[in-house]
């Protein structure tokens, strides 16, 4: 397993806080920001390199602005050959039992913390978040990432100047990663990145960036 000693989170501070909120007050689902990830096997890094799976997965999120709140809205669509058993989902066609889905922080091509579980365990304090079997036996999983939830103390706002500035395919600082009986360190991993909406580039300005702090961390634990 590779580590990275020096783990880019995003902090924002009370300062920030207040720059957010004057930036980001007129986010509207007109301009919400698009993000999308593709999962595979090839992007696990395992201690043996990436996994075998021939499995693969897709994600839509879409980050938006309600009632001055933030939330990541998510419908991860995967192959047939998954069985959400241990999640309400089981599929008749059998298939890798799924133990976990989860977003972690780090950057492509390292291991990183869990920053919001999904399933095994969950971070959703609400309750919206599900996984329904489809007729052909994939699976489609849809939540919300809520602003104030999170894993280990991060939560949804350390990742919003990160998510909120990334330009037309760049990565963020978080990935999907589904893991199975077979693979319990990851089985298919998929990087976040960013289609944003023309309207939400012009809304932020190139200049935006200087009003956030980072603060770099060591990670203490993988899952």
């Amino acid at each position: 397993m590779r580590k990275r000693n020096n783990s880019p989170v995003i902090i924002v501070s009370a300062l920030n806080c207040f720059a957010l909120m004057l930036f980001m007050g007129t986010l509207t689902p007109a301009n919400a920001v698009s993000l999308t990830a593709v999962l595979d096997s090839s992007q696990e890094v395992a201690p043996a390199g990436s996994t075998n799976s021939p499995l693969t997965g897709s994600a839509q999120l879409t980050l938006t602005q309600s009632n001055s709140a933030f939330s990541l809205s998510f419908m991860i669509m995967l192959d047939s050959g998954f069985d959400f058993k241990n999640f309400g989902a089981p599929n008749p066609l059998g298939g890798e039992t799924v133990s976990a889905l989860h977003f972690h922080n780090q950057d492509r091509g390292f291991n990183g913390p869990v920053a919001f579980g999904i399933f095994g365990p969950s971070s959703d304090v609400d309750g919206d978040t599900m996984a329904n079997v489809n007729a052909n036996g994939t699976t489609t999983v849809t939540g919300e990432w809520d602003q104030t939830e999170g894993n280990g103390g991060a939560t949804l706002t350390d990742f919003l100047p990160a998510l909120l500035t990334a330009q037309a395919g760049q990565d963020v600082p978080l990935y999907l990663n589904l893991h199975t009986e077979n693979d319990p360190s990851g089985a298919i991993r998929g990087q976040v990145s960013a289609v944003p909406e023309p309207g939400t580039l012009l809304l932020l300005g190139s200049g935006l960036l200087g009003l956030w702090g980072y603060r770099q961390f060591r990670p203490t634990s993988y899952k």
